[in-house]
């Protein structure tokens, strides 16, 4: 059992992810990775995310005392962009001082940027893609 999960995946991620949590825990989705896989759109492509997240009632979240929050960066950004730059300096902050660790899953030259785009759009990678500039 965990006290924090950040889900940046959803679907079934998620579902697993409210059963590992303690009471008094908070999961925090900020993302749905897997719905820009495949080629379907529109409804048809939201059905199954919508189903792996599962049915659940907030009756749940108050017999353990836990939270939920969904955060959208896009509206974020769109509506609240001093509190967008404020998170992205804590993240950089945070990272330069080892307190969060990366994992990278290749490192990639910016002449190679389409096959970083394929292994991004593969789904095959576990960690963040680089592409260097240099």
């Amino acid at each position: 059992e965990v006290d924090h999960i950040f889900d940046s995946i959803g679907g079934k991620t998620f579902k697993k992810g409210t059963k590992l949590l303690k009471p008094g825990g908070k999961i925090v989705t900020y993302g749905i990775a897997s719905q820009m896989m495949g080629n379907k759109t529109g409804l048809l492509r939201s059905i199954p995310i919508l189903l792996g997240f599962g049915f659940f009632s907030p009756i749940r979240l108050l017999m353990h005392s836990q939270s939920m929050v969904g955060v959208n960066m896009l509206r974020i950004a769109d509506h609240k962009p001093k509190v967008l730059n404020k998170v992205f300096s804590e993240i950089v902050s945070l990272t330069e001082d080892s307190h969060i660790k990366v994992k990278v899953a290749k490192e990639f030259s910016f002449q190679e940027i389409n096959h970083a785009h394929e292994l991004l759009e593969s789904g095959q990678s576990m960690g963040k893609i680089v592409v260097n500039w240099e």
